[in-house]
């Protein structure tokens, strides 16, 4: 079977998603299938270059997928530097173009099933190969005008993959086959699962042994809550908080650079974006995980099935967790603590209960390691296929 992944995205690329997309190419070559990972050319980010390096060697993967990049009109790093009113013109543009070149490139070519996370690609392909495209969903247009026309064509859409229970719920109560419809959360590669001890993982990345580390791993938007934690750091000097993630392309580092310096708050080490393979490290380096997402945002709140959560099962460390429900849907209550959103001195009450129950810190930290072990790109690909009778 040829399979082509079609993805609009920077490769290699700073953000989370660039994770999940080379992964799951990856899952399916496993099976045998013959995969092709379609990307636009885009220009790199001054951090990305400074790497150099192809998507196998970036990511750690196999080379068992081919990658290939079409033309498309890349004016996104102007972005940052327009008027206000011409902010989201360079992306329509860049969109745009790679949307009509893959059509193009898709309807020439042989394939057999193509998997997308664009809407409007799958809309569009659909009027010609119907049953051969699977969309995976990870939010849901929030504007009224754009819910009236997504609910007009999702409903023509044969086979869609949802991170989250909530998408599936919301998408059948508009109208959508449920049997239309699969539920695959965020995976772990087999890689992520060995045992780092927290001593080693501080020596390789020089970080003193003494330091009681508070880490957060991912960007800096004021969703994802890390507003949250920098009033926690400001309340409680003792610890230092990692932020580990951010890419210098995003307006929101910068953003969260200055609310520290007005703040004052000194007790928070910037990390920056690292490479893939050093992001265990990091996790095996600290006491205690946090994810304080936003209760204000409605992709908090109902659509995200963060990857770093499965990163943070994975490495065996406690975890606090803002108390969603998009977060409740992912996993068993009891494998973490729960804080309440958008409150810094829930945060640190909490990270308080996980210093002083320490067995029952490890306790969870372990249920939550054997549960996610089982949470993998390879069956997440393989349930994805099996569903629709694909292999």
């Amino acid at each position: 079977m040829k399979l082509f992944y079609i993805a609009n995205v920077r490769l290699p690329t700073e953000k989370a998603h660039g994770i999940q997309i080379v992964r799951m190419c990856e899952s399916f070559g496993k099976l045998g299938i013959d995969v092709s990972l379609i990307a636009p050319m885009r220009f790199k980010t001054k951090k990305l270059r400074f790497f150099n390096e192809d998507i196998y060697s970036f990511y750690k993967i196999n080379k068992n997928f081919q990658l290939k990049k079409l033309f498309n009109m890349d004016f996104l790093l102007l972005d940052n530097y327009l008027p206000k009113i011409l902010t989201g013109l360079p992306f329509l543009i860049q969109n745009s173009s790679f949307l009509v070149t893959c059509l193009i490139y898709s309807l020439c070519k042989k394939v057999d099933l193509i998997y997308t996370r664009s809407f409007l690609f799958t809309v569009l392909l659909n009027f010609f190969k119907k049953n051969s495209v699977i969309l995976e969903l990870h939010n849901l247009p929030f504007k009224k005008f754009s819910q009236i026309i997504f609910k007009k064509f999702i409903k023509r859409i044969n086979k869609i993959v949802v991170i989250n229970e909530n998408i599936k719920n919301i998408l059948i109560s508009w109208g959508v086959d449920g049997n239309k419809i699969l539920t695959g959360t965020s995976a772990i590669a087999d890689s992520c699962l060995k045992v780092i001890k927290k001593d080693d993982a501080r020596i390789k990345l020089n970080i003193a042994k003494n330091e009681k580390i508070i880490m957060y791993t991912g960007n800096l938007y004021a969703w994802k809550g890390v507003y949250t934690l920098a009033d926690a750091a400001l309340l409680a000097p003792e610890y230092v908080f990692y932020i580990v993630g951010g890419s210098d392309f995003d307006k929101e580092v910068q953003m969260f650079k200055i609310y520290l310096k007005n703040k004052k708050i000194k007790n928070i080490n910037m990390v920056g974006y690292v490479k893939p393979s050093l992001i265990q490290y990091y996790l095996a380096a600290a006491d205690i995980l946090v994810a304080p997402n936003s209760a204000k945002s409605d992709a908090s709140m109902n659509y995200t099935s963060p990857l770093k959560l499965y990163e943070y099962m994975a490495s065996r460390r406690p975890i606090i967790l803002s108390d969603l429900t998009s977060m409740r849907n992912l996993i068993d209550a009891k494998f973490v603590f729960w804080m309440k959103p958008d409150d810094p001195k829930s945060l640190i009450d909490k990270i308080k209960e996980v210093e002083n129950n320490e067995s029952i810190a490890k306790k969870k930290a372990q249920e939550a390691f054997s549960f996610v072990k089982t949470k993998t790109w390879d069956n997440r690909a393989e349930d994805i296929l099996k569903y629709w009778n694909l292999i």
